[in-house]
């Protein structure tokens, strides 16, 4: 069964940019993280054991963006998912980044499907 969990538009803020100057201040980004977890829900015994902390999650996105400057948003998405693949138990996730750096666009955004690699 495809099952996952969704956390939707968390709100970081991150040193991203082209130039030094646009990496200077920090700027909101909105992220938006897709967890698949090792079981199906019908077999996680209401255990939070059996599951990913979801809330646990979100704080190491923030303190990881928050401690990261990358010049593309490409890149600050492929590193935040891999970074979560190392720390989290799940096998495969999707990060999407939006930026608001268009004046005539609501906002740029970027996908990244990762997945743990076999041992």
């Amino acid at each position: 069964m495809d099952q996952w969990i969704e956390i939707n538009e968390l709100w970081v803020w991150a040193k991203l940019g082209v130039t030094d100057r646009e990496r200077l201040i920090p700027q909101r980004l909105v992220v938006t993280i897709k967890l698949w977890i090792e079981r199906d829900f019908d077999h996680l015994d209401d255990s939070l054991e059996n599951t990913v902390n979801y809330s646990s999650v979100a704080s190491e996105t923030k303190r990881f963006i928050s401690e990261t400057s990358s010049h593309l948003l490409e890149n600050l998405a492929i590193r935040v998912g891999d970074h979560l693949l190392a720390r989290f138990s799940f096998p495969r996730i999707e990060i999407i980044v939006k930026k608001f750096a268009l004046p005539n666009a609501q906002f740029v955004s970027v996908r990244t499907l990762r997945e743990r690699r076999s041992s």
